[in-house]
């Protein structure tokens, strides 16, 4: 941000959260220049020109004194034991977890859903629930994960603005600063709980 205002002092970005597919729509409108998201968008048209950011590995995350909590790998019919805290359905981060639970034969039992990572992260230590989240951050935050044996999942994250409107200039930059971080960002990961 501060290389950003540095170089547009006078313009002001305003950041904004939010269920992918009301983001998307706010792109539409023309209420929003620029977001970044994860994929895969909902009702993803032609009408969008995504830029691939990065890739990011999603977890099982779970509290402290969670009986997983010292496992590295764990096999799937482990997982089932347990209730799970979840995106909202609809959500990106949802549809990717959906569809890895069917590959893997999980029936989730739903305990809670909650709308972003920051909300599972404080819920996880209170209770007896798996949850997933993005390996880097189990990392930083030093919260216990695992990963499911013999599988992996990812969230891929993106740029999204309207093919049909040309950025100006300040958004591309700040599209060239996002890139940039990504770039920088994303090297060696950590091994796990």
């Amino acid at each position: 941000m501060e290389a950003f205002k540095q170089r547009y002092p006078t313009v002001s970005l305003v950041i904004k959260t939010g269920h992918t597919d009301l983001i998307v729509e706010d792109i539409r409108s023309g209420a929003l220049g620029l977001a970044v998201a994860s994929l895969p968008l909902p009702n993803e048209g032609r009408e969008f020109f995504i830029q691939p950011l990065y890739r990011e590995e999603l977890v099982a995350v779970v509290g402290p004194g969670h009986a997983l909590a010292k496992r590295r790998l764990v096999q799937p019919e482990e997982v089932k034991k347990y209730p799970l805290i979840v995106f909202p359905r609809g959500s990106s981060t949802r549809q990717v977890l959906d569809r890895s639970f069917q590959e893997l034969n999980i029936t989730p039992r739903i305990q809670l859903e909650l709308e972003n990572d920051e909300a599972v992260e404080k819920a996880i230590p209170t209770g007896i629930a798996v949850s997933f989240l993005p390996q880097r951050r189990a990392c930083r935050d030093k919260v216990p994960f695992f990963r499911i044996a013999h599988y992996q999942i990812f969230r891929e994250v993106a740029l999204v603005s309207l093919r049909s409107q040309r950025l100006p200039a300040h958004l591309t930059y700040f599209t060239d600063l996002c890139r940039e971080h990504a770039r920088s960002t994303f090297g060696p990961d950590c091994q796990g709980s």
